[in-house]
């Protein structure tokens, strides 16, 4: 990775974690993320790749491998 992604406290990683599982649990389509252009999608898949979560695409994104680690956290 090319950029460097500040490091998360203990209480934003629970708050991108929780983010995320929404994500996986309402954006997951067909094995990409897909917002269908709806605003609240849209900035989810857009924070989560600022830290480098999410790599975006149009219409959605998909899982980096720290995203997919996020989401096999305990």
């Amino acid at each position: 990775m090319s950029e460097a992604f500040k490091p998360l406290t203990e209480v934003d990683r629970r708050s991108l974690r929780v983010l995320a599982w929404m994500c996986q649990q309402y954006l997951m389509r067909d094995g990409s993320l897909q917002h269908d252009f709806m605003c609240a999608g849209e900035t989810a898949l857009e924070l989560l790749a600022e830290h480098g979560f999410v790599s975006l695409a149009p219409g959605g994104g998909a899982w980096t491998p720290a995203g997919r680690q996020l989401l096999d956290e305990d």
